[in-house]
């Protein structure tokens, strides 16, 4: 299995290349990251990816001030739903609500959409190296960022939930991020039957609806019957700033 990976540097998108997922395991992973990603792959059993709603605080414990969840609002785009105190301690306003871009550096924009797009129509699980510049109060940033699908209450691949480790003295707010590498590893191939289910729509995209609404009226296209992605209730995220849905 690998990791198919491009330098975001310049948010250029070029100079692609493939790690090996015994390499990207081989980096010094945050324990942080490492405990997230474990408990998507968790939920997610062999599925091809897990609900929003089976995302819990329970899972999450000890994560929560570092975690987020992202809803896409168009192609290569997404916007905070959720977002724990390390952001806020970062950015120096609450970004709930903000578009996923507004945390990064303008020269890191394209990459990040480009992320953006393999998360939800791929679907794949990427991870983002991060950096912010040191100026006038402020100290150098690393750090890291990973992305991992999940699907909306109507079925489509139209949410994330996302974990961001930054390391170094925050100092003088807002720290935008600059992308310096990204890796990402593709799910299909390695879930169960649901893999032909609807991916990377956004909930919000009413034209989709009423051309399938339009197939299903016409019989131009055969029904499928809808699987329930999941039996338990919404919950809300709420972070140790009490940040809530």
């Amino acid at each position: 299995m690998t990791y198919r990976g491009k330098d975001g540097g310049d948010g250029s998108g070029e100079g692609g290349h493939i790690v090996e997922l015994t390499a990207f395991r081989g980096r010094s992973v945050r324990p942080i990251l490492a405990q997230v990603e474990a408990s998507w792959e968790d939920i997610r059993g062999r599925r091809l990816v897990p609900a929003r709603s089976e995302i819990s605080p329970q899972s999450l414990v000890g994560t929560l001030g570092h975690v987020f969840i992202l809803e896409r609002i168009s192609t290569g785009l997404s916007r905070f739903r959720i977002a724990g105190s390390h952001l806020t301690d970062l950015m120096g306003i609450e970004v709930r609500g903000l578009p996923a871009s507004a945390i990064f550096d303008p020269v890191s924009r394209d990459a990040l959409s480009d992320a953006m797009q393999a998360v939800f129509d791929d679907p794949a699980v990427v991870r983002l190296e991060l950096s912010a510049a040191k100026g006038f109060g402020r100290e150098d940033l690393t750090g890291d960022m990973m992305l991992f699908p999940l699907r909306s209450d109507l079925g489509e691949i139209s949410r994330a939930l996302g974990v961001v480790v930054m390391s170094g003295a925050i100092g003088r707010a807002p720290r935008k991020l600059q992308i310096t590498a990204q890796s990402r590893r593709g799910l299909i191939g390695f879930a169960g039957d649901d893999i032909t289910q609807m991916r990377g729509l956004s909930e919000t995209d009413s034209q989709t609806r009423v051309q399938r609404a339009s197939f299903k009226a016409s019989g131009s296209a055969p029904e499928r019957p809808e699987k329930s992605t999941s039996k338990a209730a919404h919950l809300r995220l709420v972070t140790n700033n009490n940040l809530v849905e």
